[in-house]
């Protein structure tokens, strides 16, 4: 892996886990919301509910494409010379 890969790939984790804390305190504040009986409307509290569970969901696979780094495939072809398309 080159050092400009390893930076990238540092920096996409560290951006991930800004998301995913950011996304774990706006769920904190929505649940202190509803505990304490604000004067929000159902309906303002339903969208940002939804907004917590899609950016969740979105945080989630971009976790999981960070960490699974191309999938099988990519794993697979690791240390295997890579074919060249050339004219017959």
């Amino acid at each position: 892996m080159t050092p400009w890969a390893r930076d990238s790939r540092a920096l996409a984790i560290a951006v991930i886990a800004l998301l995913h804390l950011t996304n774990l305190s706006s769920l904190a504040l929505l649940v202190l919301s509803l505990l304490r009986g604000s004067s929000a409307s159902g309906v303002s509290l339903l969208a940002g509910a939804l907004n917590i569970w899609v950016t969740n969901v979105l945080v989630f696979s971009l976790w999981y494409w960070e960490l699974d780094q191309g999938g099988p495939l990519r794993r697979g072809l690791i240390g295997k010379p890579r074919t060249s398309c050339s004219r017959r």
